[in-house]
């Protein structure tokens, strides 16, 4: 092992480091700079390169889940992670005041009909896209407050009435394709020699849709009961939105798989869209003075999700025993969002190791750090990237116990060289088949280089690690990576670091 000594100069430190980065973005960061130095001066480059890490598959039971700025929704039994339920609680909020005080001014206002329109874009789901699903719609029962915690496990006991949906609707996911792409078979799509089908990255490229592909609506007409309701608001509860929400609480919106389908799919659907409301259409007669009808006015009010109203979504999942949560020794990793499988690791033995080296007195006293990598490589067979699309970015979060309950935040410190706080872990996104993130060095030389050094204590800087997709609450993604078991390419942690004589 390459041995590591911290210089407790940081202006040296900092300095030298941004002399190397301004020097050249090619060059290796180890390597940069070597050539501007006074005569007598010299920069060797080290680099070590090993696979610390331990690490384990994991689950967060349950994760805070309210205000996300997607609803997830739907039933996915999917090979690898087994069995996926999502489903979403949303208010809706008056837009503007209707300008006559209220929508029913009397015997001449006529309702004609109340509406929801959720809208998605067209790769926002994962499956079988021909899969359908049973959607209800219920009015809830119970005011959800703005501010209060919701959580993904979330108890809807009290909260709404099963038996008196408020609409109902047999739904795909994609129910907007083309005729030509209806005639073919869930299994033929990824098979079909015709040029639309010779790529099934199809399914989820944007830039390959054209006009009204590019995004979807559902549309659900409301029940005759709710219609009037809201037609019959007085002009109180409209003036408010906590006298709104007082009056109408909002919605629970699931599903059921209705056959046909052993893999089912998922939904993110765009809740803060401006096209994602409901519409209230009624319209009235206009009359002369001699009280003769001269037309029919029609009207329209729109109620928007927007990020005043209260969001939240659920999850259940059920492994199947497809995943082993026990075995360190197991050779993937799970990752997904919802509050599903995620990845344990620590390595926190290997960078004490770097402490223990200076303790014994082994030192070199101009060392500084440059670069500080770790490597997670996607098992893209496992993964089955054309079926099931990666998150394009994970985080490395920390397990800390908060305010009486257990989070999941991304590590930040006071540094130096900023004004605000810094995270500890930075990149993560995934380039190729590997994702790739940086420790801070300046986090690492803080926490070695302590006055007050306990090993115990440090090393828990490094330790309740996970490794998650970013915004999990509404991000469905999976991936599987390749552990530190892996017989090829497993994790990696690589540092580069400087000694200046």
């Amino acid at each position: 092992m390459k041995i590591l000594n911290i210089n407790k100069g940081q202006s040296f430190v900092i300095g030298l480091i941004s002399l190397l980065l301004m020097v050249s973005c090619k060059d290796e960061p180890a390597d940069m700079g070597l050539g501007i130095l006074p005569p007598g001066d010299f920069i060797s480059a080290n680099y070590y390169n090993e696979t610390p890490f331990t690490n384990i598959n994991s689950t967060k039971e349950i994760i805070r889940s309210d205000d996300p700025p997607y609803g997830i929704i739907g039933e996915i039994n999917d090979p690898k992670f087994g069995y996926t339920k999502a489903d979403f609680l949303t208010e809706v909020m008056p837009t503007a005041d209707p300008g006559e005080g209220a929508f029913n001014q009397g015997a001449d206002y006529f309702l004609d009909s109340l509406n929801l329109d959720l809208v998605y874009n067209f790769n926002w789901w994962y499956g079988d896209m021909f899969a359908k699903h049973q959607i209800n719609l219920y009015e809830l029962t119970k005011t959800l407050t703005p501010g209060d915690k919701y959580y993904s496990n979330m108890d809807l006991a009290n909260y709404y009435n099963p038996n008196t949906p408020v609409a109902t609707k047999l739904a795909y996911v994609n129910d907007d394709v083309a005729d030509s792409v209806w005639r073919k078979g869930p299994d033929e799509i990824w098979t079909h020699p015709d040029s639309l089908w010779k790529s099934p990255a199809y399914l989820w490229d944007l830039s390959k849709t054209e006009g009204d592909l590019k995004t979807h609506k559902w549309s659900f007409k409301l029940s005759d009961e709710l219609a009037e309701k809201i037609f019959n608001i007085d002009e109180e509860s409209l003036k408010s939105r906590d006298a709104f929400r007082n009056y109408f609480n909002g919605f629970y919106i699931t599903s059921d798989l209705d056959g046909g389908s052993e893999l089912g799919s998922l939904l993110r659907l765009n809740l803060l869209s401006s096209s994602s409301k409901m519409t209230l259409h009624y319209h009235y007669f206009s009359r002369d003075d001699n009280n003769k009808v001269t037309d029919t006015i029609a009207k329209t009010y729109d109620f928007s999700i927007n990020t005043e109203a209260v969001r939240i979504n659920r999850f259940k999942h059920d492994f199947q025993n497809k995943i082993d949560f026990e075995n360190e020794k197991v050779e993937q990793l799970y990752i997904q969002g919802m509050a599903g499988s995620h990845a344990k690791i620590d390595f926190s033995d290997e960078l004490m190791n770097w402490r223990d080296s200076i303790e014994q007195g082994e030192t070199y006293n101009k060392n500084i750090f440059a670069n500080i990598e770790f490597f997670f490589e996607v098992d893209t067979i496992a993964s089955d990237f054309e079926r099931y699309p990666p998150p394009s970015n994970l985080s490395i979060l920390k397990k800390i116990l908060k305010d009486g309950e257990i989070k999941y935040e991304v590590p930040t410190f006071d540094s130096k060289i900023s004004s605000i706080d810094q995270p500890v872990f930075s990149g993560g996104d995934i380039i190729g088949d590997m994702y790739r993130f940086y420790l801070n060095a300046e986090y690492l030389e803080k926490v070695l280089n302590a006055d007050d050094f306990n090993k115990e204590e440090a090393a828990k800087n490094f330790q309740d690690l996970y490794l998650a997709p970013q915004l999990p609450e509404g991000n469905f993604n999976r991936v599987i990576l390749k552990s530190n078991n892996a017989k090829d390419k497993p994790l990696q942690l690589k540092i580069k670091y400087v000694k200046y004589e």
